[in-house]
C-alpha cells in the first residue's frame, strides 16, 4: 500500500502491465479452448464420416449384388470431408474366370442425406449411358457404358414386345473360342435350382433376374411396351442375384450344401442385411428398397429383428428367377440356341 503514496511510483506502467497479462491469460485461455473445440470437432467429424464411409462401402456392395449384372467392386478409395465422405472404386466382370476392368466411379456423400457421382442422383441410381449406332433388333440406338461394352437388355415374360431378339443365333460371325457374356430371358419364371439345371455347366450363370416387375409396374410397363415406347428393360432397371462370386467360384443353387453359400443368401445378405435395416442411418441408403421393386417379398417381414436375431428369412413369396445372365465360349453359348425355354438372349461384353 505504500507505494500508492510513493511520488515516483508510476501507477500507469503497473495498469498496463497488469492489462498485458490478463490479455495474455485471455489469449491463452482462448487458445486452449479453440484447440480443443477444433479437436473436437475433428473427432466428431471423424466420427461421423466414417460411418458415412462405412454405409456407403456396405452399401455400394449390397447394391452392386442386387443391380449390376456381373460387375464387382475392386479397389476403393476413401476421401473425407467436412461431414462428407467420398468413395472412388474400379468395378470388373469376371469372364472366363478372369477380372475384366469395367470403369472407375465414384460416391459422395454427406451427412444431409445428399448423395452424387456415377451411381447417379435420381431414384434409380443410373449411370449415364452412351447411345452410338443403330441396333437392328430394337430398331433404336446401341446402348454402351462408359468404357465401350455393350450394356445388356431384358424382356419380361408377360410382355409381348414389338422386337423380341435371340442374338445367340447371330454368333456365327463370332470366334467360337472366344468368351462372351449373354443376358437370356426366360418366358416363364423358374426356381433357382430349375435355372441352374437349364444351363450346361460348360458355362457359368453369374447373375439370376428376379421379377421385379410386380403390380402397377408390370402393368405400366406392358402399356409402354404395346405403345412401342418401351421395348426392352435395360440392365440398369433389373435386380437380381449372383450365381458367382467375386473369385469367380460358382454359387450353388438352393438344395445344395447350405455351408457352402446358396443362392437365397446371395439375395438376403444385400437386401435384408445391406439395404433394408434402420442401422443404415443415412435416408439415401434406406430408400433403396424402394427402388429394388421388391417390397412385396418382405412387407410382413421384421427385417430388423432378423438381422439382429440371426433368424432365418421366410419370404412371403418364393424368389422367382424370369433370366440369367451367363458367360463362357462362344460355341458353348450357341448350344442353347434352340432352347424353347429362352424368350430372348441379348449379346453383351465380348472380346
Amino acid at each position: 500500500m505504500n507505494d500508492f503514496f510513493d511520488k515516483d511510483f508510476e501507477f500507469e506502467k503497473v495498469i498496463k502491465k497488469s492489462k498485458r497479462i490478463t490479455n495474455f491469460k485471455i489469449i491463452g485461455i482462448s487458445t486452449i479452448i479453440c484447440i480443443l473445440l477444433i479437436g473436437v470437432a475433428y473427432f466428431i467429424n471423424t466420427q461421423i464420416v466414417a460411418t458415412i464411409d462405412a454405409n456407403q462401402s456396405k452399401f455400394l456392395q449390397s447394391y452392386y449384388k442386387l443391380r449390376r449384372p456381373n460387375e464387382y467392386i475392386g479397389s476403393v478409395k476413401s476421401t473425407n470431408g467436412i461431414l462428407e465422405n467420398t468413395l472412388e472404386y474400379t468395378t470388373y466382370k469376371i469372364i472366363n474366370n478372369k477380372p475384366i476392368y469395367n470403369g472407375t466411379y465414384s460416391l459422395k456423400t454427406n451427412i444431409f442425406d445428399k448423395k452424387s457421382g456415377d451411381l447417379g442422383y435420381d431414384g434409380g441410381y443410373i449411370r449415364n449411358s452412351i447411345f452410338v449406332g443403330e441396333d437392328k433388333n430394337t430398331g433404336g440406338l446401341m446402348e454402351y457404358n462408359s468404357m465401350g461394352y455393350k450394356k445388356m437388355r431384358f424382356y419380361h415374360p408377360k410382355v409381348k414386345y414389338y422386337r423380341e431378339p435371340n442374338e445367340i443365333k447371330e454368333m456365327d460371325n463370332l470366334d467360337e473360342n472366344s468368351y462372351a457374356e449373354v443376358a437370356i430371358s426366360f418366358n416363364k419364371s423358374f426356381s433357382f435350382d430349375e435355372a441352374y439345371k437349364m444351363i450346361p455347366n460348360n458355362l457359368d450363370i453369374c447373375w439370376y433376374w428376379i421379377d421385379n416387375y410386380k403390380g402397377d409396374k408390370l402393368k405400366e410397363h406392358k402399356k409402354f411396351a404395346e405403345v412401342g415406347k418401351s421395348d426392352y428393360i435395360s440392365q440398369d432397371g433389373v435386380v437380381g442375384v449372383r450365381g458367382i462370386d467375386r473369385f469367380g467360384k460358382k454359387i450353388k443353387a438352393n438344395n445344395s450344401n447350405k455351408e457352402d453359400g446358396t443362392l437365397e443368401n446371395e439375395f438376403v445378405d444385400p437386401y435384408v442385411h445391406g439395404l433394408s435395416l434402420k442401422y443404415i442411418d443415412n435416408k439415401a441408403f434406406v430408400d433403396i428398397k424402394k427402388d429394388l421393386d421388391l417390397e412385396y417379398l418382405t412387407k410382413e417381414v421384421d427385417l430388423d429383428k432378423l438381422y439382429y436375431n440371426n433368424e432365418p428369412i421366410n419370404l412371403n413369396e418364393p424368389l422367382e428367377v424370369i433370366g440369367v445372365v451367363v458367360t463362357g465360349k462362344v460355341k458353348d453359348i450357341k448350344a442353347l440356341e434352340d432352347n424353347k425355354n429362352i424368350k430372348t438372349s441379348v449379346l453383351g461384353y465380348y472380346k
